[in-house]
């Protein structure tokens, strides 16, 4: 369940008072799920869709995937790895149709997104894609940076 604090807190709180487990999640960190038997390349396009589309910066967007089993998860990795890294990096305003992801919303933000990949990278995460060394002219060109993958 992802909801505003107030809400969470009372749905586990519920959940908890009669036994029953609960996974409140919140901060508009949406999860998916992805078995075995799934469409693999529907949900690789589905998963790039949800999580990348204007540049991860909306409420709903999918910010982990849960792939049941090893080869499940390898599929999908290596389906995403090869997706992320073609992606194609741009400013919005230029109506590009090229142009697959745009700018990050501020340099806070940029700050902020870096830091969930130092910090995943220092609790063991291994980044299979890095956008961090990409660079482009530009007015808003700090803001723009490539897409990650991290497993």
């Amino acid at each position: 369940m992802s909801a505003p604090r107030r809400l969470r807190n009372t749905f586990y709180q519920t959940a908890s008072a009669h036994g029953k487990r609960c996974q409140a999640l919140g901060g508009a960190k949406n999860h998916g799920i992805l078995m075995p038997d799934a469409d693999m390349e529907m949900a690789t396009n589905a998963i790039m869709g949800a999580a990348y589309g204007a540049a991860g910066e909306r409420c709903m967007a999918l910010s982990v995937v849960l792939a049941v089993g090893d080869k499940t998860a390898d599929d999908l990795c290596a389906r995403l790895e090869k997706q992320i890294a073609a992606l194609r990096v741009g400013p919005g305003l230029d109506q590009s149709p090229e142009n697959e992801m745009g700018p990050l919303i501020s340099s806070a933000h940029r700050s902020k997104v870096l830091g969930y990949i130092d910090s995943g990278e220092a609790q063991g995460a291994k980044l299979r894609v890095d956008g961090r060394g990409f660079s482009v002219e530009g007015p808003r060109a700090g803001l723009l940076r490539r897409a990650d993958a991290i497993r």
